[in-house]
Formats: structure tokens, sequence, C-alpha cells
């Protein structure tokens, strides 16, 4: 399999020479601009309508996520739009795919190594390639990767990406991974090319998905910032008192 002729397709608004050449000059060969859906352009409340997003994406676009898989706007669904759309051309057209955002950062070549885990990986069942930014394993959520911005698709795979797709209740990389969960597609994660620094317009800043559910760490945390308060005012009034510092 020659991994540099697989066709390339990044995902951005605009044409980005600087990013086709970094990618030809590593050797890919068969690169191309995908126009990045908008997703401002649509009304939540038709898509709902249609089908298109689940009643808790239109919910976590109305009145804001409350867990990090959550879509956290309107641009989150034009990204994932995005994805099917490539996902779809695949299934269509080619037998395997590379997908990247156009805030991949593209610095080095391929290794003999690296081009043959890829090559592996694409050879299995429904099977597929991803370089991401972050993956993590938990007993009860599973194989969790953050960073859709370079990943390698079968055609096997994007078949099955297309079949599950809507309504769209998750983000790129959750959905992904939920169905390897599943055991309905195969992914080998290696972080080979990463994302550049920037400010996403797509996300936001979600204290709350990342705060415990538990009541009591609430009610504990009440109780010890009333301890503390009441320590403050005593050592104060203490203070005061005795005239200390004053």
């Amino acid at each position: 399999m020659n991994i540099f002729s697989i066709p390339v397709y990044y995902i951005s608004f605009n044409v980005k020479p600087d990013l086709e050449k970094k990618l030809k000059d590593v050797g890919f060969t068969n690169v191309n601009f995908f126009k990045a859906v908008n997703g401002k352009q649509f009304d939540p409340k038709q898509l709902r309508r249609d089908n298109i997003i689940s009643i808790r994406s239109y919910n976590d676009i109305i009145s804001n996520r409350n867990e990090v898989a959550g879509i956290p706007s309107m641009g989150a669904i034009g990204c994932t739009l995005s994805h099917y759309e490539l996902w779809k051309m695949c299934m269509n057209e080619f037998d395997n795919i590379i997908i990247l955002e156009d805030d991949v950062n593209i610095d080095r070549s391929l290794t003999p190594t690296e081009i043959s885990i890829i090559s592996e990986s694409l050879l299995k069942q429904n099977g597929g390639f991803v370089s991401p930014m972050t993956t993590f394993n938990n007993l009860n959520w599973g194989t969790k990767f953050w960073g859709a911005h370079f990943y390698i698709c079968s055609k096997q795979l994007c078949k099955k990406l297309v079949e599950n797709a809507f309504p769209i209740d998750v983000q790129v990389e959750p959905y992904m991974t939920n169905l390897l969960d599943l055991n309905q597609i195969n992914l080998t994660f290696l972080p080979i090319y990463g994302q550049k620094v920037h400010y996403s317009s797509i996300q936001d800043l979600c204290i709350k998905c990342v705060m415990p559910n538990s009541k009591w760490f609430y009610i504990i945390s009440f109780l010890l910032i009333c301890i503390l308060i009441y320590l403050c005012v005593k050592c104060f009034k203490r203070c005061f008192g005795n005239k200390c510092g004053m």
C-alpha cells in the first residue's frame, strides 16, 4: 500500500497554500481542499425536526453543554457535517482517505515504522488510523481520544461512520470512539502530527463539563468554605481586639 498516494482532504473555509506545500514536501501526492460546512447557516430547531441532531445536542446548543463530549456550538455541527461528507465521499469513491483539519501541524516526514503501522491499521476490518493529541482509557468510559486533525479511514470504516452518523449527539472524536468501544470499528492510535496552538471558534470553555457530578462534593465544599470564613472572622476579631498590627 502506498500511503502517500491516498487522497488527502483538508477541511477549511479557505484554500491553504502553505499547508498544501507542507503536505507535498513530506511526500503526499494527492492533496485536496474541502470547503468546510458552515454550521452557523443552520437553524438548530430545523436540524432537530429533520433528525440531523439529537435532543441532547439541541439542548447543548441552546442551553450550553454539560459534558466535554457534547456539542459546544453550531460550528461543531458544521465540523461534524464536514467530516461526514468526506466519509461519504470515501465510501463512494475511494479505498482509503486521509482527513485533515486545517490546524494540523505537518512538521516532518513519516518514518518507515509509522508507515508500516498505518498500512496495517487500514488492512483491519473497518480499520483506520488516528494521530491524536491525547488518548486515555477508563474502566467506565472505554477508550477516548481528542484531536481529529489527522486521521486515515478505509472505505469500510467510512461506511460504518456514515451509517451511524445521525442524529449528531456528540463531537467527532467521542462518536468514533463510541463505535470503537462497541467493536464496530478498529482504530490504531499513534501521535504523528499535532495541532497548532490557536483559538477555536468551535470549542468553548466549559467549566461545568469537568466539575464533579456528586452533590456531596458541593455540600462538603460549602461547609469547608463556611468553616474557613468562620476561622478568618474569629482570627480578625482576636487581632482587632488585641489591636494587632493596628
